[in-house]
């Protein structure tokens, strides 16, 4: 009852769920209270006593939320502290739907954590492509398989990995099969050691319908690989300067990912540049960075 019917993990919870959840936001004093669902930041502005600093924390940007969701934003959200946004363009978003409220709106973007794996030079990377993600329509890997299928005659000495599990893994088992291209494209399934294999491989692929910010290809930007992602809503833009530390094509088109994968392949020279420029762009994520940001931010909220 406490969840909006349009969050789109509604079905995750129950009427035991909400009564923990009402307790723990009343139970709350003083100090902050940070909130990372849509649903439960509108909850908090409403039920939470007067001395807590609420603090929403948003993870997805604000157009791929659906039905009433962005309604129930506008109504809510200026019982809020701050909100803040992954994104430049979404924190224009909320801010443009919060006019004249006291409400904070502020971009921070994730930090990238530190994680195993010496980067190798380009001349010694693995010749493959690798994509990661949870296996679904929003991650676009059925327009990788087949924009993948469309280079790998002329690249038959590389191939594609795809990194997780969900609940498209079987048709995209079955597209690579119908495609003919199970000897080149392996659905790798779930791994703990994805930086490693992001360490030693030439190019990483983001073919994602829409993003919040996505973490992944900062962790492939941080192992120097050379990236090639869909200028999706929203992240890759604000990660990634085309033909500097990556390359951007247009969403949804495999022909121009197809196109943008044929560039790197192609090119060991251009690979090491871009996967050079990443390393220093994914260097601005640091974590002591992103850290005094949001130091910054509590501390102004707490006075």
């Amino acid at each position: 009852m406490l969840i909006h019917p349009d969050d789109d993990f509604y079905r995750s919870f129950t009427l035991w769920t909400d009564v923990l959840l009402l307790r723990r936001v009343r139970a709350a004093r003083s100090g902050v209270l940070l909130t990372t669902r849509p649903s439960f930041s509108a909850l908090a502005a409403q039920v939470a006593r007067r001395n807590v600093v609420l603090v929403a924390q948003e993870h997805t940007h604000l157009d791929a939320l659906s039905g009433e969701m962005p309604a129930e934003i506008a109504r809510t959200y200026g019982g809020l502290e701050a909100v803040v946004l992954l994104t430049e363009r979404d924190r224009e978003n909320y801010a443009a739907m919060l006019p004249g409220k006291s409400t904070t709106v502020l971009a921070i973007p994730n930090a990238v954590p530190r994680l195993p794996g010496a980067p190798l030079p380009a001349h010694d990377r693995r010749r493959a492509v690798i994509a990661a993600g949870r296996l679904t329509a929003q991650k676009g890997f059925d327009l990788l398989i087949s924009a993948f299928a469309l280079v790998t005659a002329e690249y038959p000495d590389w191939v594609l990995e795809i990194y997780g599990a969900g609940p498209e893994g079987p048709a995209l088992s079955e597209q690579i099969e119908q495609a003919g291209l199970s000897r080149v494209v392996t659905m790798a399934g779930a791994t703990r050691c994805l930086s490693e294999v992001m360490a030693e491989t030439a190019v990483f692929a983001l073919s994602s319908r829409y993003e919040g910010l996505p973490m992944v290809l900062l962790e492939a930007m941080d192992k120097h690989m050379a990236v090639v992602a869909y200028d999706c809503p929203t992240g890759p833009r604000e990660l990634v300067t085309d033909g500097v530390d990556g390359l951007l094509v247009a969403p949804e088109d495999v022909e121009a990912l197809a196109a943008g994968l044929r560039r790197v392949m192609g090119d060991v020279s251009l690979r090491a540049r871009l996967g050079a420029g990443a390393g220093v762009k994914a260097r601005h994520y640091d974590l002591t960075d992103i850290g005094t940001q949001w130091t910054q931010l509590l501390d102004r909220l707490s006075d």
